[in-house]
């Protein structure tokens, strides 16, 4: 695996791989604007309701979230998700938490064009504490 440096956004040009591997300079811009989850926002139930706004030329999204931090006595086995990634269309999911170990998470998205490509960086990370 050879591994080359990746610059820093620039609003000029900004190197990114696609799908195939091949190293390109486009022009990225910020990505989708998530709404209605909060940063540091706090939910219980089963379900994690996620709401972006759309992003022109976007054949969908990536979604990636990680835990941070388990709850206290929270205990991890091989059946608890604690990271979760998916590719989505539309501008809205409801993500089922029910099997995911109760704690501090992390989450980003990034608008992804037709052929794989990145269209936007990545959001900020945001957090959310599901209880």
């Amino acid at each position: 695996m050879i591994w080359l440096p990746i610059r820093p956004y620039t609003p000029i040009r900004t190197p990114y791989f696609n799908q195939t591997g091949l190293y390109r300079h486009t022009p990225l811009h910020p990505g989708p604007r998530p709404i209605v989850i909060r940063q540091g926002c706090h939910r219980t139930g089963n379900s994690l309701p996620f709401s972006w706004n759309h992003f022109s030329g976007a054949s969908y999204y990536y979604l990636q979230m990680w835990m941070d931090n388990a709850g206290s006595g929270q205990r991890i086995t091989s059946r608890t998700t604690t990271m979760y990634s998916a590719r989505l269309t539309g501008t809205g999911f409801n993500l089922n938490v029910s099997h995911f170990a109760k704690g501090t998470y992390s989450w980003r998205m990034a608008a992804v064009g037709g052929a794989g490509n990145l269209l936007t960086v990545w959001t900020p990370d945001q957090r959310v504490t599901l209880r």
